[in-house]
Formats: C-alpha cells, structure tokens, sequence
C-alpha cells in the first residue's frame, strides 16, 4: 500500500500473514501502510525475501521507515515454531536496536511497536505437540514484555486466543478479522492522539517564552542522554518488573467465553490492580502482581471458580444493566 495522504501521519505495518487481515485503512486519522509476507520471520538464514532483518535493508522499506510516524511489527510465528524462545528474542533485539540507531526520529517508546505473538496450534518437528509449542510461544511473549522494557518499545496485544484461531490452528478466524483492525485503530488513534497533545504544548511554550541559547543547550543535553546512561536505566527498570511480575502470579481456570479484555473489565470493577495477565493456556489464566499486597488481596476477591461459565453471564449481565 503507498502513502496517499501526505497530510497525516504514517502508521508503517511490517507483517507476517497475520497482517493480510488488515485490508483497509484502520482510522480516518493516519494513513496505514501496509507489507504483509506470508512466512516472515525475524531472520530466515535461507531465504532473504522471509527474512524481516534482510527486509529492513530494502530501499523501499528504507524510505516508508524514514515517513514513518510510528512503526508495528507482527512477527514471530513463523519464527517461533521453529527456534528456541530465548534465540528469536535475541533476534528482536538486534532488530530493534537497528531500528534505533538508524532511524533517530523512531526512537521513542510508543513509536516502535511489537505485537505480542498469537497463539498457534500446529506444531512442527522442533515443536511436535500442542503444549510444547504453546509453551515456546508463551516464553516467548514474556521474554518479549521484558525486552520492551529494556529497549522502551512497546507492546501491542490483540487479546487473541486460541478459539480465535481459523481450521488451519495458525491463522485468526476470518469473522473476527476486525479485532485485530479495531485494536490497531485504538491503538495508534491514543498515540497520535498523545503526539498532538505534545506538540501543542510545545508551540505554546516556544511561542510565549524567548528561550535563550543557553536554556536551548540545557534541553538539548538533557535530552540527549549518553547510551550508557539510558542503558543502565532500562537495566534497572527491567530487573525490577521482572523481578516483581515472576514472583507475584496466581492462577485460575477460565471457561473459554471469558477474553482477556473481559478479564480486565471485570477485575479493574472489583477493584483488582495487575500488573499483566499472560495468555491463556490450557484454560488456566495467569495473573501477575507488582507486590504481595495486591496478590494477596487478589487471592482473597477471586474465588477459584470466578471465571466460570456461570459466573461470565452473569458479569454480562450486570454490565448490560
């Protein structure tokens, strides 16, 4: 898809197949660019036109990165039924450290954008069953949250599940195509949303006050943070939300008409404060906590039957009403 509305800005989707889904302009608010591969992976050592990495490198891709406001990338299925966990991350930090130091005006926490990876039902030799392969993806998508952390990029999450999934266990039903176009509508209609708010007070702030040379060369020091710096803050950032997320979770059965986002309504009305709740496996959700204080307090509102059949009428219910 080219740029046809130089006048807003550019939402630049870099996708595996998933993104086929996404045929149309996601909001009347940026322009939405999108290059869909069918069997993309982050790197593909035996085929250059599979391979996101070399993908980066095309002049094309090249051009469309550097008119980009903001960037998404769906990736990771097709990498992450054939590769470890731990060695596709490493694959994504290379990527994306890439993506910084080339493309200065991208590198900023909400303009670099990763879309956690779906679940997947279709296992490979690497992968021969179900759970090892979900397991893989699982480990994948929380190594992922803590790369976010550490790189300041974001994390895009879809609520996908696994009753999303079409016959073929690996692609998104096509009858909720639309989740996937209305999340990323939201998603980059708050970002540009937020950018607006930033330049205007911006303007104001330029307009009404004559900033001298040397307040100009403040700000711009500040800003310009050294590499070592910024890298000692994002170790110390990720150390201390992994550290919390891993060691406050509990877990619950869940009946498969509750959707993450159906979870999250329902616990922010209790009043319930997560951190994150993982993709649900085997019918069981995992919430994560920040602090034993709200674990515990979780521990006691959730009954172990919450998520239940019965229970989910009845919160519809009530919401309805």
């Amino acid at each position: 898809m080219d740029i046809k509305n130089s006048g807003l800005p550019n939402v630049l989707i870099l996708s595996d197949s998933h993104g086929k889904c996404i045929n149309r302009q996601c909001s009347a608010r940026f322009n939405t660019i999108i290059k869909a591969v069918s069997g993309l992976k982050w790197v593909d050592y035996r085929d250059e036109k599979l391979c996101l990495q070399s993908m980066l490198s095309l002049s094309e891709i090249r051009s469309l990165l550097s008119q980009a406001t903001a960037v998404l990338f769906i990736v990771g299925t097709n990498s992450i039924r054939i590769m470890s966990a731990s060695r596709v991350i490493e694959q994504v930090r290379e990527i994306i450290q890439s993506i910084q130091r080339n493309y200065y005006h991208l590198n900023n926490t909400k303009k670099i954008n990763v879309a956690y990876t779906f679940p997947c039902l279709k296992p490979t030799g690497r992968f021969p069953n179900r759970d090892s392969l979900l397991s893989n993806i699982n480990q994948y998508n929380q190594k992922l949250f803590r790369l976010s952390v550490e790189l300041n990029f974001t994390i895009v999450d879809f609520d996908i599940n696994e009753y999303h999934l079409a016959n073929d266990k690996m692609h998104v039903y096509w009858k909720y195509h639309d989740r996937i176009v209305n999340s990323i509508s939201n998603h980059f209609n708050d970002l540009i949303s937020s950018l607006s708010r930033s330049t205007t007070i911006s303007d104001i702030s330029i307009t009404s006050q004559a900033a001298t040379s040397n307040e100009i060369e403040i700000q711009t020091q500040s800003s310009q943070r050294s590499r070592q710096a910024n890298d000692q803050r994002n170790e110390k950032r990720h150390e201390k939300l992994t550290a919390k997320l891993d060691k406050h979770m509990i877990k619950r059965q869940i009946d498969s008409q509750w959707t993450q986002v159906d979870i999250k309504k329902y616990l922010r009305s209790i009043p319930v404060k997560f951190g994150r709740i993982l993709p649900i496996h085997k019918q069981i959700v995992r919430i994560q906590f920040y602090n034993e204080n709200d674990k515990d307090y979780a521990e006691n509102a959730l009954d172990i039957d919450v998520f239940s059949k019965d229970h989910y009428q009845e919160v519809i219910k009530k919401q309805k009403n």
